[in-house]
């Protein structure tokens, strides 16, 4: 129970189609960018240790809301990240590399299936600090 508490701590829910969940950030600055840089080094890739970061697959759109910043690098496929705000969408391809900004909520828009390395940033108390709404097939 303490986890949910920690994760949806800065999240406010907002009405939505009956089929998905759609939660508002609250309390988080909206005014940081999404950087990317196309391309790096491969020893640049190494010193942050990106290729033992987790890998993350998408073959459709995703909606997020970060709770706190996300690190990414592509390794395959094509996606836009439209945020809900008045920040400019970004389109990653492979061998790009990104960090999406705590308080950011916006959809991965999946041009072609999607494979990325990521690393969550964590909150004080360690738990990782990105949600998404879980199916509603799910039976947890």
């Amino acid at each position: 129970m303490l986890f949910f508490f920690s994760v949806l701590a800065g999240l406010k829910q907002q009405a939505r189609p009956k089929t998905a969940l759609r939660f508002e950030l609250v309390g988080f600055p909206r005014d940081e960018p999404i950087d990317v840089v196309r391309q790096p080094e491969q020893a640049w890739l190494e010193e942050k240790g990106v290729f033992g970061w987790d890998t993350w697959t998408a073959d459709s759109d995703e909606s997020w809301g970060y709770t706190s910043a996300e690190q990414c690098y592509v390794l395959e496929g094509e996606a836009t990240i439209v945020p809900d705000d008045d920040r400019a969408p970004v389109t990653l391809t492979k061998g790009d590399f990104a960090r999406l900004p705590a308080g950011l909520q916006c959809t991965w828009e999946v041009k072609a299936p999607l494979k990325k390395h990521v690393l969550y940033e964590l909150l004080d108390d360690g738990w990782p600090t990105t949600w998404q709404p879980e199916d509603e097939d799910d039976d947890h």
